[in-house]
């Protein structure tokens, strides 16, 4: 019925070879070299250019319509210089 002494040592050692170590363990920090070597190894990558698997668009562009000078709204005359047009009624008075 029982198991003997020996069976559950060797059950306990396998259960603690699957268990992970502890979190804090896992929290340890790398060595100064080891982290400069990394990063002058990432440094000297070069990144490749991948073209694009579907095909750009082309965009039309659109031309901005320019904008009307402004006019007076009795005389319909461009606004620019419109202090020296004599015959609108606004410049009368």
């Amino acid at each position: 019925m029982g198991t003997s002494n020996d069976e559950l040592q060797v059950a306990v050692k396998e259960l603690k070879d699957k268990t992970p170590p502890p979190m804090n363990t896992m929290m340890e920090k790398q060595s100064r070299s080891d982290a400069l070597e990394k990063r002058a190894a990432r440094s000297k990558l070069t990144t490749q250019n991948v073209p694009p698997t579907t095909p750009v668009h082309q965009v039309t562009t659109q031309r901005k319509k320019e904008r009307q000078a402004p006019k007076c709204s009795v005389c319909k005359q461009p606004m620019k210089g419109h202090k020296n047009v004599a015959d609108c009624p606004k410049n009368q008075s």
